[in-house]
């Protein structure tokens, strides 16, 4: 008999471990998979879920229930953060185990469906790696959808062209300016984001300011933000979010911010940027030689209909 227990963010390590141990597509960094449970909003020890065989931790699964935020009339729903058994003790009925466990979790809480990561703003991936096959047939075979494919952009940093001291110039004769963010900003920055952004941007560009240098670069016109760019929120090399105010756009301020965000990276060492969950891919490969790198598919199923 399976035996499912909890786990704790002590265990970290193992569990790191063990994530990267059953899925070679990935490398997840400890210190961003401690940050993305640990320092979740919606955080729930009860959500992290294990087997373990000899006192070693072999299938593991962390989850969390997502509450609507930011005046969004969205459901609560459920999300599964990572999922994992170790290659030496698949097809044994631990996986399925670890998420009958966190289903009848949901559904006891009231929450109507679950969805396999994409789980904004703390996401470890935005999808399932469309290459891990056997994690795909599993969910299929357990009713889940795949809602909609998404993708992530791999830059170059030692080709791109980062330099943008002309576009500044030309923005500054336009009367913006383009800056770091600095810790005086926070209170105006946040309200920005409340005001323009999505909640989930809102939590996850303020992070930033937790980190030296603050990895936030600001578009200002008469002292009011209109653009921002971010990186390293949830990760090491990975760039955004981003967000330009719709009536500032075909100025260029969207292409300055990313690459200033772009040379941070390459000045901190970082040979390669990871542009994730992209929307307008042509704008990234214009301005940055960005190139498509990983497919994903994002998973949900309604609970209590399979």
């Amino acid at each position: 008999m399976t035996v499912v227990e909890t786990w704790k963010i002590s265990e970290i390590e193992e569990v790191v471990d063990l994530v990267n141990r059953a899925s070679p597509e990935d490398r997840f960094d400890l210190d961003s998979v401690r940050d993305a449970i640990a320092d979740d909003p919606d955080h729930d020890p009860n959500l992290l879920l294990c087997v373990r065989e000899g006192g070693k931790i072999v299938g593991v699964i962390a989850a969390e229930i997502r509450r609507p935020r930011g005046g969004s009339r969205n459901a609560r729903a459920g999300h599964v953060k990572l999922l994992a058994v170790d290659p030496a003790c698949q097809r044994r009925g631990i996986g399925g185990a670890l998420l009958d466990q966190v289903e009848r979790q949901f559904i006891d809480d009231g929450v109507k469906s679950s969805r396999i990561f994409a789980d904004d703003p703390t996401y470890l991936r935005p999808g399932v790696d469309f290459r891990i096959t056997s994690l795909m047939c599993f969910l299929l075979r357990r009713g889940y959808e795949s809602a909609r494919p998404v993708v992530n952009m791999d830059v170059d940093l030692t080709r791109a062209d980062l330099d943008t001291s002309v576009d500044e110039a030309r923005l500054k004769r336009l009367g913006i300016e383009v800056r770091r963010l600095a810790a005086t900003d926070a209170e105006a920055f946040e309200a920005y984001l409340g005001r323009e952004w999505s909640w989930g941007w809102q939590f996850e560009s303020m992070t930033t300011l937790k980190r030296t240098p603050i990895s936030t670069h600001l578009a200002l016109r008469d002292d009011r933000i209109v653009g921002f760019s971010c990186h390293s929120t949830m990760g090491p090399a990975q760039f955004g979010p981003m967000g330009v105010r719709p009536d500032e756009r075909r100025t260029g301020i969207g292409a300055v911010l990313l690459k200033r965000c772009l040379a941070d990276l390459r000045d901190e060492g970082q040979a390669h940027a990871d542009v994730q969950w992209v929307g307008p891919i042509t704008f990234y490969q214009r301005h940055a030689g960005a190139t498509l790198s990983r497919a994903f598919w994002q998973f949900q199923r309604e609970l209590g209909t399979g």
